[in-house]
């Protein structure tokens, strides 16, 4: 991979960062107004259930500052997918514990809805190691959930389905759909926008290909010329070749047989330079 794919997919991952920070402070929004206006309605402690909403909030705050500053490495969002892992598996062992429901319910909680959220948001990263590894952590959290749950009596289909899919617990559920589909179309414009930033970059680097030797081209990056404006010194020696008599020879001669012996002339000239170390 060249130096301008590996900044490219550096940039894109500062981004993806900061815009799945957004859309997880937007989640533990939506959950919190979800909890504020339903656990009014029971006698549960909704402690638990408000702490791993927070934590989602903060780590929606985390990714935004992460991706913008200098410590964000290739490495930062495996630790961010982490933490996001456990508090999903938190959230959905909440929901579960807090509903008295049996692990069978498991995809009926409010939880499950915004875990599916999380796994899509996942389509915003161009990394395809990043994109496996939070399948796998969030899928593992469904996974583990659903076999470490105690148990219960299970509760009365009727009472809880009107409980789970209240008018208001749509609303919100609405809200995070909304939410989903934002995020995919916002995965589909980075995705266009970075193709066409992907196709410029290579009609460049071709066009210079084109007039520069490869020894060159390789500084007439946007990082190497911002180094050659820096300037440095090195020793080198430079000569300057003209055809004898060129001028008499292109008046005497036609275009075709004029670019066909400079062609033959650069690739003579061309040869003996690079024999030596030079660049034409």
């Amino acid at each position: 991979m060249n130096e301008t794919s590996t900044k490219l997919l550096r940039e894109a991952d500062r981004s993806a960062e900061f815009l799945i920070g957004c859309v997880r402070l937007a989640v533990a929004a939506c959950l919190g107004a979800l909890v504020m206006f339903t656990i009014h309605r029971s006698d549960i402690d909704p402690t638990n259930t408000y702490a791993v909403i927070a934590a989602y909030a903060v780590l929606g705050v985390l990714s935004i500052a992460v991706s913008r500053s200098r410590f964000f490495t290739t490495t930062t969002p495996f630790m961010l997918i982490l933490i996001e892992g456990f508090i999903i598996a938190a959230g959905l062992y909440i929901g579960l514990a807090t509903s008295g429901a049996a692990p069978d319910w498991l995809m009926a909680t409010p939880a499950a809805l915004w875990a599916i959220i999380a796994l899509t948001l996942q389509s915003l990263r161009f990394r395809i190691e990043l994109q496996a590894f939070a399948s796998l952590m969030i899928l593992g959290a469904f996974l583990i959930v659903g076999m470490s749950s105690p148990t219960g009596p299970t509760p009365d289909g009727a009472v809880f389905l009107d409980a789970a899919f209240d008018p208001l617990v749509n609303q919100i559920r609405f809200a995070l759909l909304v939410l989903l589909a934002l995020a995919l179309a916002v995965s589909v414009w980075r995705s266009r926008r970075m193709l066409h930033r992907i196709m410029s970059e290579t009609e460049a680097s071709l066009n210079l290909a084109r007039f520069l030797p490869e020894e060159i081209r390789a500084q007439a990056s946007a990082q190497g010329l911002v180094e050659l404006r820096e300037g440095r010194s090195i020793q080198a020696a430079i000569i300057f070749i003209d055809i004898r008599g060129f001028t008499r020879m292109s008046e005497a001669v036609g275009s075709r047989s004029i670019s066909e012996f400079l062609t033959r002339y650069r690739g003579v000239v061309t040869r003996i330079v690079a024999q030596h170390g030079g660049v034409v």
